[in-house]
C-alpha cells in the first residue's frame, strides 16, 4: 500500500500535505501543488509535469547564467588593465572592510 493508501492517484491536498513534510530545499512540492485543480483526478502525474517543466526552466535559467559568467570571465581575464582594476577594486574594498572591522 502508498503512502496515499489504496488509490492509485493522491489528491492535490495530499500533496500538499506531503510537500510540508519535506524539507525546505524540495521547493517544487511546496509551490506547485497550487496550480492543481482540487477536483483533478490525476494530480500525481499532473504535479510530475508540473515538475519537470520546472526543472526544465531551471535548467534553462542555470545554463544561461553559465553561459554569461564564461563570457565575462574570459572578457576579464583576455584584458589586463581590467583584471588590474578589479583587483585594485577589491583590495580597496577588502580595506575598507578591515577598517570598518577596527574601529568597531
Amino acid at each position: 500500500m502508498g503512502p496515499f493508501g489504496a488509490r492509485a492517484h493522491a489528491t492535490a491536498g495530499e500533496l500538499a500535505a506531503a510537500g510540508g513534510l519535506t524539507p525546505p530545499k524540495n521547493f517544487s512540492f511546496a509551490f506547485l501543488p497550487q496550480f492543481i485543480g482540487a477536483g483533478e483526478t490525476h494530480a500525481l502525474f499532473h504535479m510530475l509535469e508540473l515538475s519537470l517543466v520546472f526543472m526544465l526552466l531551471t535548467f534553462v535559467v542555470f545554463a544561461g547564467y553559465g553561459i554569461f559568467a564564461a563570457a565575462a570571465r574570459n572578457h576579464v581575464i583576455s584584458r589586463p588593465r581590467v583584471l588590474a582594476r578589479m583587483r585594485r577594486l577589491f583590495a580597496g574594498a577588502f580595506i575598507a572592510l578591515g577598517a570598518r572591522l577596527l574601529t568597531s
